[in-house]
């Protein structure tokens, strides 16, 4: 559930990818040598969830700092986020009380 409330902002992540990447001229197949699949990339494109390092190697790619990439970047506010992690966390205990080891 959290993942879902971040959704929105990988997606814009991967429109700005693919706009850094038409801007440079570069096609997929370019991102090979950034140590990247062609599909995987297409993955982070279309939005799928990735990693800090993958977001430097992405920056490097780029050739712009990372703060750029997430500059005016809209996340969910940081309330949302505490009370999804109180949720899973009271599911969580109620599973370990109804089925105790």
């Amino acid at each position: 559930m959290i993942g879902k409330i971040y959704d929105k902002a990988f997606a814009e992540l991967g429109k700005r990818y693919r706009k850094v990447r038409h801007d440079r001229n570069m096609v997929q197949e370019d991102v090979l040598e950034f140590g990247f699949s062609v599909r995987h990339f297409q993955q982070i494109e279309a939005g799928r969830p990735h990693s800090l390092t993958t977001l430097f190697r992405l920056a490097e790619m780029s050739k712009v700092e990372p703060s750029e990439l997430l500059k005016g970047l809209k996340l969910p506010p940081k309330n949302v986020s505490d009370a999804v992690l109180r949720q899973r966390k009271r599911q969580r205990v109620k599973r370990r009380l109804q089925n105790p080891s």
